[in-house]
């Protein structure tokens, strides 16, 4: 090889290497703007209160601003879809509920969206333990005497919700299909008035955080029958699981993720988990105090989360033969 061919080879080696290490010191040094979370349903809610815990020690971290933005509507769908369109570089997060990543897709005949196709999930936040409570004026104790109860009653039970599609909704048809008994949904718009609605006995049954129905059941206004998850809560420590109870095979527990769009670069998507997985053990206390249970799985586990839960779902809403518009 002619001295200047071995030349321009060198300097195009080195261009190569400068332009490699220029693109691994911006991802070391991401972010270097503004961070926004978008979370789909309005402000003061567990999620809103969540999202702006890790925000603002993220903030702290990464030393730039890093911004809740509220944009609710039409199930949590609105906010997930400007997330689907945002660029991939990471910038734009999504604080989405397990409801909307692995039911909406199969409730929903249209979404804006494409869950597997347009995020890149990122971790689990936290798990929030959901309780089925009774109204007081419901004559039973247990989840043995509501499914003896209940298939009595030709008419079945009601169950409150906060609308269609939420997990409280499916939940419900669950119960029915495992239980051998009819529900009949009552949809509100929100957990606070479908809980009040079971309390003062215009609805039999609601699933609902731990957290937010203990209270009632201290002051005996509510009838805890089970918890829907595979574990008993620390909130509840003396309710047995729905599984205990007699349901081996439900399980019904809600949690929040953080989602970006896909084509985020790997290195990107690795430092936004390590970062909040250590948010979330500096933060465990706070967390636990709004009814939480910190999670901060990784990328693989979510996925396969993801994939039980939506098969789980999907599951119910095609036996129940239930679809939203």
């Amino acid at each position: 090889m002619s001295r200047p061919s071995l030349l321009k080879l060198l300097l195009a080696v080195c261009a190569v290497w400068m332009s490699s290490g220029q693109a691994h010191a911006a991802d070391s040094a991401w972010p270097q703007r503004m961070v926004r979370i978008i979370v789909p349903f309005a402000p003061g809610g567990p999620a809103d209160a969540l999202a702006r815990v890790v925000a603002q020690k993220l903030n702290e971290r990464w030393g730039q601003p890093v911004i809740v933005e509220n944009k609710p509507g039409a199930g949590g769908n609105i906010g997930m879809a400007e997330g689907a369109n945002a660029k991939p570089d990471g910038y734009t997060l999504v604080l989405a509920p397990g409801g909307n990543l692995t039911i909406n897709p199969h409730y929903y005949s249209k979404l804006p969206f494409d869950v597997s196709r347009d995020f890149a999930p990122v971790t689990i936040l936290a798990e929030a333990p959901n309780v089925l409570i009774a109204s007081p004026t419901l004559p039973v104790k247990t989840l043995k005497e509501l499914i003896a109860y209940a298939r009595q009653r030709p008419e079945g039970v009601t169950y409150a919700s906060s609308g269609g599609g939420s997990t409280q909704h499916i939940a419900g048809e669950m119960l029915g299909l495992e239980g051998g008994f009819k529900t009949l949904q009552i949809p509100f718009k929100g957990s606070v008035p479908s809980m009040t609605a079971v309390i003062a006995g215009q609805v039999d049954l609601v699933f609902i955080a731990a957290a937010t129905a203990l209270p009632y059941v201290q002051a005996n206004k509510a009838i805890p029958l089970g918890i829907a998850g595979p574990t008993r809560s620390n909130v509840m420590p003396d309710v047995p699981t729905l599984h205990e109870a007699g349901l081996p095979n439900f399980e019904a527990t809600s949690w929040y993720a953080i989602v970006t769009r896909s084509g985020t670069p790997p290195e990107i998507l690795a430092k936004i988990h390590q970062d909040i997985a250590e948010v979330l053990k500096l933060e465990k206390d706070r967390i636990v105090g709004l009814g939480f249970v910190p999670s901060g799985k990784g990328l693989k586990e979510f996925a396969a989360v993801m994939q039980r839960e939506s098969d789980r779902w999907k599951n119910t809403i095609v036996k129940a033969k239930i679809q939203g518009e």
